[in-house]
C-alpha cells in the first residue's frame, strides 16, 4: 500500500499574542529534512504556509526510518518574530527485508546420523 501524494501527517500550530490581527497572523516554513539513506533527494513533505498542515509530497517508496522536519513559524510583526521546531517523523517501510542470516552469513549444514553423534566426543 502506498500512501498518496498531499497525505496529511500532522497539524502544526503556534500561537501570538500580539493585539494586531496582522502581527498575530502566523506563517510556518519547511527548512531542513533530515532522512536516512535519502540526502539531497525531493522533498519527502510539505507545510502548507497558512494552516500548518505538514503533507507528503513525494513517494515514500524508498524511504525507511526516522525523518526530522525543521519547521518554522513567524509572525507578521515588525520586527517579525520566529521559532522552529524539529518534528520527527518515522516511516515504516513496507518492502519485505530479510532478517536471517545475519550479516548475509554463510551456514554450512552436514548431515548427522545417530551412529555418527553417539560415537563423536568433543575436544577442546
Amino acid at each position: 500500500m502506498s500512501i498518496r501524494l498531499g497525505t496529511r501527517v500532522i497539524q502544526l500550530t503556534a500561537t501570538d499574542a500580539d493585539a494586531s490581527p496582522l502581527n498575530s497572523l502566523i506563517s510556518y516554513r519547511l527548512g531542513s529534512i533530515t532522512p536516512p539513506g535519502h540526502l539531497g533527494g525531493p522533498r519527502l513533505f510539505a507545510v502548507d504556509a497558512v494552516s500548518g498542515w505538514v503533507t507528503v509530497a513525494a513517494p515514500l517508496s524508498e524511504v525507511s526510518g526516522h525523518v526530522t522536519l525543521k519547521v518554522m513559524a513567524e509572525d507578521h510583526g515588525d520586527p517579525v518574530h520566529s521559532t522552529t521546531t524539529d518534528v520527527l517523523i518515522n516511516v515504516l517501510s513496507q518492502r519485505p527485508k530479510i532478517t536471517l542470516p545475519p550479516d548475509n552469513a554463510t551456514i554450512t549444514l552436514q548431515q548427522v546420523t545417530r551412529s555418527s553423534w553417539r560415537n563423536s566426543r568433543v575436544s577442546e
